[in-house]
């Protein structure tokens, strides 16, 4: 009972699965399905909207050629011939000779710029009194007969006339009465012909790479070439009888009833089947030609619209065909560990949370986009060597850049990154790999003179098909990641000195302390004899003594060193800033005076007091006011050094400017290491020991470019108490 109870309930897990699988691909079909009449209805809704804009541009051209007409029908000069024609009339030779030297409607209407095609004056027996241009043998002619002016004779108002087919393509008229003190006096008539018309109307119309335009009449006759096919001579031919002709067996019945529907001055859209060109959009409007009714229709390939709906296709069942895929290993392992009740459980959670994650997918673009616009990675693609997208992150780690900046104009890479960067680049274009990565520093675009905008990046490069081949790049900043590796670098060096003076002190302070005691021991039997002669104990005691100042030198030594590689921690107290600026200030004014060196002062009154040790402050002072009277030493005209301080938010800030020679930028990120130094008679701990100080008062120390050329140390402190972290 039991193992049938189990088989039962795998026939009834099949049976689910077999109907959650036929659910699933119904739910996608109805889904593809309506996306298909979304884009359907959309695309429509646009030709519709063209051909109703059509349509009301050709009534309005009307019109407005009607009010022209009555215009010229109005003019005194046209009534005043009409006039004398219908009380004179005269011989057809008398009627030539005059009317083609003096046309009165010449000079009121330009043909040229108005699109008309002639401009005819008939007088009251509709007999041609001039043309506009003149048609040789037109004048004197009698158009009685014709329908359009037999209307205006018979009704004496305006009339727009039915479509005349002939050789040369189809015609239209209108035709104005023309009256003189109330009584009918002659006709004023326009013609275009329907190729003018397409030019100016239909030709514009652009819907597309496979679509075409026609108009009709409402006796289905074609007035204008379908713009798909501009040599087919479908002007004048029944819409229908010339296709049925050409497809006898075919089924028109959808463009018939849509012909029909149009031609009975109805607007709206539909689709029909073509044996050519297969399933078509098209949408048709009224025009209305005075009493006439013309219809224009629009047409566009359903293979235009195809390609949306063929990818949705592709995800919709795509995305089936994975949950399907899914569910049937869900059902296999379900049948597999029925016995299991945990495992089945987290098999079913586990199925949710697909289906969840497909749901999840069609937001995907969306949510990927924010991504990229937010990613704290600098992102831009590249191609043809310009830089066609960037990320916000991008664009604040290279500043702001031109439109279609090229890749290869970039020239604030570092100095001793520049062949790197070069070769780096090549190899990528090359496609010696399809990814490659590197390390090199740069300036921010327009900031290369100051120190602190150097940025180091780590970047890689990847080749990637974006319209077309491109290549994708992602930089990362690491300029802090840099920074703390060169100051455990720093510190390591600084652990090989404490080493070294470790045992300097072990194997030197020992031997120099006995050295010592001999030494005061000595002096003390001289002091204590009796047998030597005055000079000689003299002599004696002034030897001692220069061995004396000489072991304490080495023990001087000593301790500079120790104290060095193992700094102790300032001594922080309220401050004022000033104070030790004026006291460095003191102590190097008369060395610099000596030296020819003009030292100025600007400091800001009422600064806050900080946290700070004054005596290493003031020795980094005299440091760097060192450093700048060593820089001026070789160089020509005045040497100045300017000490200024100010206040920036919650920052003192002390500047040393000199008009020396400057810092090379590619050694600007170098001054401050351990022993480095551009001066043979230099030990290269000044700075680094400065820079160190700083640090440790939470501040930090920049050099700049000064405002005479020179360099410009920058002493930033916080007002408030800020240690460094160790």
């Amino acid at each position: 009972m039991k193992e049938h109870g189990s088989s039962r309930k795998v026939l009834l897990g099949i049976i689910a699965g077999l109907a959650i699988i036929i659910t699933i691909i119904y739910l996608s079909y109805l889904n593809q399905k309506a996306f298909e009449r979304t884009i359907v209805s959309q695309e429509q809704h646009q030709l519709l909207t063209i051909a109703k804009t059509a349509a009301s541009r050709l009534e309005d051209y009307m019109v407005e050629h009607l009010g022209s007409l009555k215009t010229i029908s109005m003019n005194p000069l046209v009534q005043v011939r009409a006039k004398i024609c219908k009380e004179k009339p005269l011989k057809e030779t008398e009627h030539f000779r005059p009317c083609r030297k003096y046309c009165p409607i010449k000079t009121l209407y330009k043909i040229d710029e108005s699109g008309v095609d002639a401009l005819t004056f008939f007088d009251a027996n509709g007999v041609v009194l001039c043309t506009h241009p003149y048609v040789q043998g037109r004048i004197g002619a009698d158009c009685a007969e014709k329908p359009d002016i037999a209307h205006v004779l018979r009704e004496h108002k305006p009339y727009v006339g039915e479509v005349f087919h002939h050789d040369l393509g189809g015609v239209i008229s209108i035709s104005e009465p023309v009256f003189y003190e109330g009584e009918f006096a002659g006709i004023i008539q326009w013609t275009i012909t329907l190729d003018n018309l397409y030019k100016r109307f239909i030709q514009p119309i652009k819907v597309g790479r496979e679509s075409f335009v026609w108009i009709l009449d409402q006796k289905k006759t074609i007035l204008s070439t379908p713009l798909r096919h501009p040599d087919l001579k479908q002007v004048g031919d029944d819409i229908m009888a010339s296709r049925k002709e050409a497809f006898p067996d075919y089924d028109w019945s959808e463009l018939e009833d849509i012909v029909e529907k149009a031609t009975r001055g109805e607007e709206g859209v539909g689709i029909y089947d073509c044996p050519t060109c297969g399933k078509r959009l098209i949408a048709y409007a009224p025009i209305r030609m005075g009493t006439h009714l013309w219809s224009i229709g629009i047409a566009m390939d359903y293979s235009e619209i195809a390609a949306p709906i063929y990818a949705h296709a592709r995800n919709t069942f795509g995305l089936s065909g994975l949950v399907i895929l899914l569910f049937g290993a869900g059902c296999i392992a379900l049948l597999r560990i029925q016995k299991r009740k945990a495992d089945l459980e987290a098999e079913t959670k586990y199925l949710k949370h697909i289906a969840e994650s497909a749901e999840a997918l069609r937001k995907s673009e969306q949510r990927f986009r924010d991504l990229v616009e937010n990613c704290l990675t600098g992102i831009f693609i590249i191609q043809d060597d310009q830089i066609v997208y960037k990320n916000p992150e991008q664009e604040r780690l290279f500043g702001p850049l031109p439109e279609s900046f090229k890749f290869t104009d970039f020239e604030n890479i570092h100095p001793d990154d520049v062949e790197k960067f070069k070769q780096f680049y090549q190899r990528v274009l090359s496609g010696d790999a399809r990814t490659l990565d590197t390390e090199f520093r740069f300036y921010s675009a327009g900031k290369l003179d100051g120190g602190v905008n150097m940025r180091w990046v780590h970047c890689r490069a990847s080749l990637i098909e974006y319209q077309g081949e491109a290549i994708l790049v992602n930089m990362m900043d690491i300029t802090r990641a840099k920074e703390l590796e060169h100051l455990v670098s720093i510190r390591q060096k600084m652990a090989s000195l404490g080493h070294v003076a470790a045992g300097i002190a072990h194997e030197i302070r020992n031997p120099l302390s006995g050295i010592n005691v001999y030494l005061a021991t000595l002096k003390k039997i001289y002091d204590s004899s009796d047998s030597f002669e005055p000079e000689t104990l003299e002599k004696v005691k002034r030897i001692v003594g220069q061995l004396q100042s000489a072991s304490n030198k080495i023990e001087l030594v000593i301790r500079k060193v120790m104290d060095f590689s193992r700094p102790s921690t300032p001594n922080l107290a309220l401050t004022d800033i000033n104070e030790s600026i004026e006291e460095a200030v003191n102590l190097s004014s008369v060395t610099l005076r000596k030296s020819g060196i003009k030292l100025e002062k600007s400091l800001a009154r009422n600064l806050p007091r900080c946290y700070a040790d004054s005596h290493l402050i003031e020795q980094v002072l005299l440091n760097l006011i060192t450093n700048a009277a060593q820089a001026m030493k070789m160089i020509d005209g005045p040497q100045r050094i300017e000490i200024t301080s100010s206040q920036e938010n919650n920052y003192i800030i002390i500047r040393v400017s000199d008009s020396g020679p400057g810092m090379p930028s590619n050694i600007r990120d170098k001054i401050f290491d351990p022993f480095f130094t551009t001066k043979s008679d230099s030990s290269g701990i000044g700075l680094s020991l400065s820079h160190r100080i700083i640090t440790d008062h939470g501040g930090s120390l920049d050099v700049f470019r000064s405002k005479w050329g020179g360099a410009e140390f920058r002493i930033k402190i916080p007002v408030e108490k800020r240690m460094s972290r160790k």
